[in-house]
């Protein structure tokens, strides 16, 4: 019994460890330490609960680990204006403690196959998510030109392009003419709308 507890024990070491590895290479703030004592802290928290409630109330303790996690990953969550960071790692905290609970609680297959996913999904989905992103990404330009005829020719211009205008502006400061346009689109298409911007000699500046 002792030998199976260590070897629960073991296995939530490097499941924390496997998962922390990953978060490590990517620099980000909890890596190989943190996830490791996660597993092997909800892995613990169970094997106790299970010993110390026994089987009629065995969730006593474990149920607090979900509480107690989820606070511990609130704290990876940052945010910068409208942008919002660490929610991968705040879901991967939780994820990892929940893989800890399943060894502790002799669920060994279970929790090793949801490793495997969970290592699937870290190091394979972040390209997948790029490729969206190339597909959709959205860039808000500022346009500087002297006409109103320009304004209205660069905005037919952006539909034309294949890109989806989502919000825009225009101010006028004496003769000059300030666009403001947010696009949604390719990457390829913003490109080449770009540099066919840049080279209109009709348009003052560009920024985006």
């Amino acid at each position: 019994m002792t030998l199976d507890i260590f070897l629960r024990m073991g296995l939530a070491v490097l499941v924390g460890g496997l998962i922390g590895a990953e978060r490590e290479s990517r620099d980000k703030a909890a890596g190989f330490r943190t996830m490791t004592l996660i597993s092997l802290g909800s892995c613990t928290f169970t094997i106790l609960s299970i010993r110390i409630g026994g089987p009629a109330n065995a969730s006593r303790i474990a149920a607090q680990i979900v509480s107690g996690v989820g606070f511990l990953g609130a704290g990876a969550i940052m945010r910068d204006g409208s942008k919002v960071s660490g929610l991968t790692t705040a879901a991967t905290v939780w994820l990892t403690a929940s893989l800890g609970m399943g060894l502790g609680a002799g669920y060994v297959a279970v929790s090793l196959v949801a490793t495997a996913m969970t290592a699937l999904i870290l190091l394979l989905f972040p390209f997948i998510e790029y490729q969206i992103d190339r597909r959709r990404e959205s860039i808000a330009y500022e346009l500087t030109c002297g006409s109103w005829e320009t304004v209205d020719r660069l905005k037919q211009e952006m539909v034309s392009c294949g890109l989806t205008v989502t919000g825009q502006s225009v101010t006028r400061n004496g003769e000059v003419f300030c666009l403001s346009i947010e696009a949604v689109g390719n990457q390829s298409r913003h490109e080449k709308i770009s540099s066919q911007w840049l080279s209109d000699r009709a348009i003052l500046s560009v920024r985006c």
